[in-house]
């Protein structure tokens, strides 16, 4: 088994601090210094701005953005537009995705089987549409996928709606997609569901994919 750290972080945490938190973990992977490491979190309200993603994926101005408590950052990543906040399932993946031998296309799909596996445990049914990554429902799209890859380690990762506001998705257009609604397990089958159980089934899930346990 290959050497990994579980960085469960709990509460909500800042943007910021999980982005240096990231990037330092990602320097060390690359050195050499540190093992592998998944980061599950839940954010304060933030919009994140892919790479490419330019200021009309948001619906709002700035100034609206800030009244509302939600910060705004540009970001590595791949993607649009998107927004984190409590009840969102956050992972942040930093694995040798090279030496694994994964191109990015394979390394999506296995994230996107994990959040699959979190659906289906929940009883909800997601499935992947081809040209756009993530994780879809017949009630909307439940997961998002942005990942960054420096010099073949990863970093950045996926979103899932376990139980979140879905209003305020209304700020953003959702990864440059305005005709997808955005959906949440809770909101599709009606029960409360655990985030701490979310977590536990996710992480079973992505330990299996990437030889973790």
């Amino acid at each position: 088994m290959a050497s990994f750290d579980l960085i469960p972080l709990t509460g909500l945490t800042s943007y910021r601090e999980v982005w240096t938190l990231q990037r330092e973990r990602l320097e060390g992977v690359i050195a050499g210094t540190l093992p592998e490491a998944l980061v599950l979190c839940e954010h304060a309200p933030v919009v994140t701005l892919g790479r490419n993603a330019s200021l009309r994926g948001l619906l709002v101005d700035e100034s609206t953005l800030t009244r509302l408590g939600v910060e705004l950052f540009r970001v590595e990543r791949g993607g649009e537009a998107t927004i984190h906040l409590p009840g969102q399932l956050v992972a942040y993946p930093i694995l040798k995705v090279r030496e694994r031998g994964l191109r990015v296309r394979e390394y999506i799909y296995n994230l996107e089987e994990a959040m699959l596996s979190v659906a289906a445990d929940f009883g909800t049914e997601g499935y992947r549409i081809e040209g756009k990554p993530g994780v879809y429902t017949s009630a909307g799209k439940i997961g998002a996928v942005g990942v960054a890859i420096s010099r073949g380690v990863s970093y950045h990762g996926v979103a899932l709606n376990i139980a979140p506001d879905l209003s305020l998705f209304d700020l953003i257009v959702p990864c440059g997609d305005p005709g997808t609604p955005t959906a949440s397990i809770a909101s599709i089958t009606g029960d409360k569901v655990s985030m701490e159980e979310a977590r536990e089934v996710f992480l079973s899930r992505f330990q299996k994919i990437f030889g973790l346990c």
